[in-house]
């Protein structure tokens, strides 16, 4: 719906360009013989500079328009089932079903956080503090997160923590009372913005979406099958 709407809203431009590109170009031809009886100007852009550079622009309006004329033409073609419309309603525009929900795992940022290397991406969290009256700028990050979680929580690995857990933010009830839900955890010490959010476990776990710079290993090379892995599988690993 909103491609068809910015289509009908061009479409009107470019029929109000083409209804001025024709008046001009009736003015124009009225105002010829009165013309042709001046003489040219001696410096200057001359007339047929002008005219070509009408014609382009008409031309173009010409071309694009007839473009757009078949972009509508095939999008009036497709038709969708009720089936099909009833779930990209009532799915929010997904036109799958799955089982479980999904997270991110940035690990190249995580990489970057623990070789202190440069380009750590984050997202300034800004919270108004009582104790100083004034506002705490802190950088929040899931890699900060998983360095600094609960210490009921340091025998698990990045993926199952992403799987089970999630980081919520303090409302401001919570924040003026100082309440904390009963199934909360609070983040360690050293993490900036510990008074401000913290984890709770999910209701139901989602699927971790690994996303790396560079492409991961083969798992065949790991050897997950053998005890004993080779060489390869060693430094794979």
């Amino acid at each position: 719906m909103a491609f068809h709407r910015v289509h009908a809203a061009l479409g009107r431009r470019l029929w109000r360009a083409h209804q001025h590109q024709q008046q001009q170009e009736e003015m124009r031809k009225q105002n010829q013989e009165a013309e042709d009886s001046t003489p040219a100007p001696a410096e200057g852009s001359t007339p047929k500079d002008k005219d070509d550079d009408d014609n382009e622009r008409a031309c173009f309006i010409e071309g694009l328009g007839r473009i757009m004329t078949g972009v509508n033409a095939l999008l009036s073609r497709d038709v969708v089932s009720s089936t099909m419309a009833h779930l990209l309603i009532s799915q929010g525009g997904e036109r799958f079903t799955y089982s479980h929900e999904f997270s991110h795992i940035l690990l190249q940022n995580m990489e970057n956080v623990l070789e202190e290397k440069d380009g750590v991406n984050f997202r300034l969290g800004r919270n108004w503090n009582d104790e100083t009256e004034e506002t705490v700028a802190w950088a929040d990050c899931s890699a900060y997160d998983y360095i600094h979680r609960p210490e009921e929580l340091n025998n698990l690995c990045l993926y199952e923590y992403t799987m089970w857990y999630n980081k919520e933010y303090k409302s401001f009830k919570q924040l003026n009372t100082k309440s904390a839900t009963t199934k909360s955890y609070k983040f360690a010490e050293g993490h900036q913005g510990r008074k401000y959010c913290h984890l709770t476990r999910r209701a139901h776990p989602v699927i971790p979406i690994i996303n790396f710079a560079t492409d991961l290993c083969d798992i065949k090379s790991l050897d997950v099958l053998h005890d004993s892995p080779t060489d390869t599988g060693t430094l794979q690993r």
